[in-house]
């Protein structure tokens, strides 16, 4: 049986919505921003957030039925920030394969370095609406889903199978995570390196997998040449 429409917002309706929407933005920012601030582990009131967003308590209580949803709506709105920028990042209508590799480590790198609380957030649990165990280990999974897809396109393109290619993303975003972690904590040797050379490093042993890869079913990719010239080459010479 097919739902029944929803009758139109009124325009009443329609404002109190995005006014409602642009409150709950400015909570969240506002905890954000508190959570930068603080000490790694401190606690911060809800009391503390409203006041920072300058709203009064009782609307915190309207907008989120308790700490925990904040924390997860929080995750998630973080979440949904970063990820915007690491997809515009891998976006491969502009740039080599390099250039495109480049810079979404490069964005993963600061972002990593210049937001720790951030950081912590993500990997102290989910958000409100994934089944991954925390924010960080969903945002992997969000960079696979996205890789996997352009990989699927890139290989219909040019008639390839894409199967060969099938465990990379979740191999490759693994490793430059795992990485950037122990860069940042100053954990092992990579401490030495400037954020220039871990960023240049991973992106060389990213395209080595994934040229291993294209070599392995008869493609030869040129990593400095624009993707998009690469891929019209490759489907007037491969595709069927």
């Amino acid at each position: 049986m097919t739902a029944p429409l929803q009758p139109p917002l009124s325009g009443y309706d329609e404002r109190w919505r995005e006014h409602n929407t642009e409150r709950r933005a400015l909570i969240l920012r506002a905890a954000a921003q508190l959570v930068e601030q603080a000490p790694s582990g401190a606690d911060i009131s809800v009391q503390q957030i409203a006041d920072r967003a300058g709203v009064a308590k009782s609307v915190m209580y309207r907008q989120f039925k308790g700490k925990e949803d904040l924390e997860r709506t929080l995750r998630r709105f973080v979440l949904d920030e970063l990820t915007a920028e690491l997809e515009a990042d891998l976006d491969i209508s502009t740039g080599s394969l390099k250039a495109i590799l480049s810079r979404t480590i490069t964005t993963a790198a600061g972002w990593m370095s210049e937001h720790p609380r951030l950081v912590e957030l993500l990997r102290a649990g989910p958000t409100d609406d994934t089944t991954a165990p925390d924010a960080m280990a969903e945002l992997k999974q969000r960079i696979v889903v996205r890789s996997l897809d352009t990989i699927d396109a890139i290989a219909a393109a040019v008639g390839a199978d894409s199967h060969t290619f099938t465990t990379i993303p979740f191999v490759v975003v693994t490793m430059v995570e795992a990485t950037l972690t122990s860069w940042i904590r100053e954990e092992t040797a990579m401490t030495i390196r400037s954020r220039d050379e871990i960023v240049e490093a991973l992106t060389d042993i990213t395209w080595f997998v994934l040229d291993g890869a294209s070599r392995a079913i008869g493609f030869n990719v040129d990593p400095d040449q624009e993707l998009t010239a690469v891929i019209d080459a490759l489907s007037r010479t491969h595709a069927p």
